[in-house]
């Protein structure tokens, strides 16, 4: 995981005038880094249901295990391979259509699939794609997602405004 991170990021900073061409690997390198989230937190809730049957925990004695760590961890490495797409986002922004109908997808069939703390470390990096859209692209996700959906995207673009965007105003 860590080492397709750092493949990926090499490309897009050292040489973003051929990341056109290689766009479609990209972006099955970023569904294929959501489906490890989704199943390395599946992992994770089992695990932390097996434990708990097992051993009676008091709050003092709670501690992240690996396996959440690797999940946040690999959270901020998507989080920044978006961050570093986004910062050419006249080229990005035709394919962050597909990053967020991706992100969509697992919000609205996986609702508790991630914990808090892993959402936040993806948010700067939907955040980023978001902010690499037009209007039309932003309008092409939503008329392209299904009815459940709309509302979590309403919501995310509210978000990005309120907390994210930097929109001139004291």
């Amino acid at each position: 995981m860590d080492s397709a991170y750092h493949v990926l990021l090499a490309a897009i900073s050292r040489r973003p005038k051929e990341l056109p061409s290689v766009m479609p690997c990209v972006l099955q390198c970023v569904d294929r880094f959501f489906q490890f989230l989704l199943r390395l937190s599946s992992e994770t809730q089992h695990l932390d249901r097996l434990r708990g049957a097992l051993f009676v925990h008091t709050a003092t004695t709670r501690r992240r295990s690996p396996l959440h760590t690797a999940m946040l961890e690999a959270a901020r490495s998507v989080g920044r391979v978006l961050e570093g797409l986004a910062g050419d986002s006249k080229r990005f922004n035709k394919y962050a259509v597909h990053v967020l109908l991706l992100y969509m997808h697992i919000a609205e069939h996986h609702p508790a699939a991630w914990p808090a703390s892993i959402k936040e470390a993806l948010l700067p990096g939907i955040f980023a794609a978001i902010d690499a859209c037009g209007q039309h692209e932003l309008q092409q996700v939503h008329g392209m997602l299904s009815l459940g959906a709309r509302p979590l995207f309403q919501a995310l673009c509210s978000d990005f405004k309120r907390s994210y965007k930097y929109v001139g105003e004291a």
